[in-house]
């Protein structure tokens, strides 16, 4: 689901939650939006940066950046040391995901 958002986007966030929201981060980080409201089951609430970009009000850290770079992941440039954590990972999910590089643009922290 966060595929379509970066994809139709110029501008994501990156939100770093405190501590004592870890099982947020694990629901977040495991479960698909298509499937659930993930914002409201983790008690989260939903900001706008100075671009428009989401991220959440309960994090301490924040980063807003502009997409600068995408491609999708390729099995065949895994270096030799990643093989025995990446490979295994992907293959059993069947799908590689897409990398995207971006500038830093705005930084909030409490």
């Amino acid at each position: 689901y966060t595929y379509q958002f970066m994809e139709d986007h110029d501008f994501f966030t990156v939100s770093v939650l405190p501590p004592d929201r870890k099982q947020a981060m694990a629901v977040c980080g495991t479960k698909s939006g298509r499937d659930m409201d993930k914002i409201k089951e983790c008690g989260l609430t939903v900001c706008a940066s100075q671009t428009g970009a989401p991220f959440f009000q309960e994090a301490e850290q924040v980063l807003v950046c502009r997409k600068l770079y995408a491609q999708d992941m390729d099995p065949a440039a895994v270096l030799p040391a990643g093989e025995r954590a990446i490979l295994p990972f992907y293959g059993a999910k069947g799908g590689w995901h897409r990398i995207y590089i971006g500038e830093i643009v705005e930084a909030y922290a409490k």
